[in-house]
């Protein structure tokens, strides 16, 4: 049994979803007792419209708030790290989730269990407006589907690596630092359009020695919009992820592959116009090679 960690911190970024904001924070009301010694960070980019709102729950919840101009989240979240001991432990969640009951302590205990050198995920539950049809299921990104990787254990370690949803994960600060924090080449608000600051991060964590670990017990409901199950959105979602994997890991193998997958798409959307497989697989082939494209 390590340690108990240090201070732990919960890091919330925002921006321009003051209801959404508000249901998180309504979530983590409900839990108040889990954040008696924690501090929470609503650290709010771009917009300025959640400063108020966040000020209403500091009677009840141990909040801080924060703002930085440049609509940047990578950049928000790492000037709010700067700000944080060397020796916390940190828990990141997303303005559009709501955290369910013993996440906090879950983490906390898995923290104490493993120790630095460590970092933790846990469930993603879609909390679906409407819900998706079957056509389009397998290829809605991971933010809209259930992601669950204990395999029927509380914690499970893991040998190779497994993105961690950005919505509910948690590392030591020493080890992300030692890591280089976020990049600001990736997330919302990078002048780049890719998505993936967290994948970007965390690869980075294993790549100095760190290892996963799967928290079944802390877990958030991911609000998903009726917009974000349709194929239109899957497409527009898979160009963005893509990109990620074009500026940062290309390979040649990898590329050529890409390729195939873009020509033999095109030839069948032009016989099947409305399948979404056909559009989500020219979408990733095309965000793939605009990474690429900016590579260097």
């Amino acid at each position: 049994m390590s340690a108990a960690p240090g201070p732990i911190h919960l890091l919330l970024p925002t921006h321009q979803r003051a209801n959404l904001l508000r249901r998180c924070l309504d979530s983590l009301d409900q839990m108040a007792a889990e954040l008696t010694d924690c501090t929470l960070h609503v650290i709010e980019n771009g917009s300025r419209v959640a400063e108020e709102l966040t000020a209403g729950y500091a009677p009840r919840l141990p909040v801080r708030y924060h703002h930085f101009p440049a609509g940047n989240k990578s950049l928000a979240l790492n000037a709010t790290l700067e700000l944080l001991p060397a020796d916390a432990f940190l828990i990141f969640l997303d303005d559009d989730v709501a955290v369910r009951p013993g996440t906090v302590t879950a983490f906390r205990k898995a923290a104490a269990e493993f120790g630095p050198g460590h970092f933790f995920g846990g469930v993603l539950h879609p909390d679906y407006e409407v819900a998706p049809e079957p056509a389009v299921v397998p290829y809605l990104p991971p933010s809209a589907r259930l992601v669950d990787h204990s395999g029927g254990k509380d914690l499970r370690v893991l040998t190779s690596f497994t993105y961690f949803m950005g919505a509910c994960w948690a590392c030591f600060a020493r080890d992300l630092r030692a890591a280089g924090n976020f990049s600001g080449e990736f997330g919302p608000g990078a002048s780049s359009g890719a998505r993936g600051q967290e994948t970007d991060a965390q690869q980075r964590l294993r790549e100095l020695g760190g290892i996963s670990v799967f928290v079944r017990r802390a877990a958030v409901d991911h609000h998903v919009t009726a917009r974000m199950v349709t194929a239109d959105y899957a497409s527009d979602r898979i160009f963005h992820a893509s990109i990620y994997k074009g500026r940062a890991a290309p390979g040649v193998v990898h590329t050529l592959g890409m390729l195939t997958k873009l020509v033999y798409s095109s030839l069948l959307l032009f016989l099947q116009p409305g399948h979404p497989g056909h559009r989500y697989r020219i979408a990733k082939a095309a965000g793939y090679f605009r990474g690429l494209s900016q590579r260097g």
